[in-house]
């Protein structure tokens, strides 16, 4: 995982007075461990960080606040490849090819079923504790990227969790601003199909 994801949650802890050293030393990390932009945390460090800053912010709803701040120009080279796309079709494929580069938790696949298209997110390393957390974060940067370079042409119609609603399902509904579905065999970003081939505003 890349620690310019893991930025954003040591803003987090920053906007709230807590101490972003003594949490990454909880993960066994060094205080300018998040300093390198090459750097990737491994899958334990990330559940550990994960879980000790939803302790620290006590806030479930950690992965929604973290996708929040994912917008298209967070993602390096990924999301600048995404915006040179001419149809969405070309940035869901670009996306399912590369995502690995940034982040490798999850991959994606790219399946249409009748009218619409469905933008899988597997799961190739157990996520454990953190499954919601991830999903939630990766969907919803997701959704701001889709909708971003789609300018209107292409929207997310509905999301799909393959977990029980939440408590925090009000703030969910409000972050997302879309169609969404729980207890689902797998997650996934759901758009039409017939806005997949739509010339894009954003593209060269």
């Amino acid at each position: 995982v890349s620690v310019q994801y893991i930025r954003h949650i040591a803003n987090l802890l920053v906007d709230a007075g807590a101490d972003v050293n003594a949490w990454l030393h909880s993960a066994g990390l060094p205080p300018d461990a998040l300093e390198s932009s090459t750097r990737a945390l491994n899958i334990r460090e990330l559940h550990h960080l994960v879980e000790a800053a939803r302790a620290a912010l006590q806030e479930p709803a950690l992965g929604l606040l973290v996708g929040e701040r994912l917008r298209a120009n967070t993602h390096g080279v990924l999301g600048f490849a995404a915006m040179q796309a001419h149809t969405m079709r070309e940035v869901l494929q670009i996306l399912q090819a590369f995502i690995a580069v940034r982040l490798d938790i999850v991959a994606f696949e790219v399946i249409e079923r009748d009218d619409e298209c469905l933008l899988l997110v597997r799961e190739p390393v157990p996520l454990g504790l953190t499954r919601l957390s991830v999903l939630e974060a990766v969907m919803l940067a997701v959704k701001h990227l889709i909708e971003f370079v789609g300018q209107g042409r292409c929207e997310v119609i509905r999301v799909e969790f393959p977990a029980a609603e939440p408590s925090y399902q009000d703030f969910v509904q409000r972050c997302f601003r879309c169609a969404i579905r729980y207890n689902a065999d797998v997650a996934a970003v759901v758009m039409p199909a017939a806005a997949l081939d739509f010339e894009l505003a954003t593209s060269d």
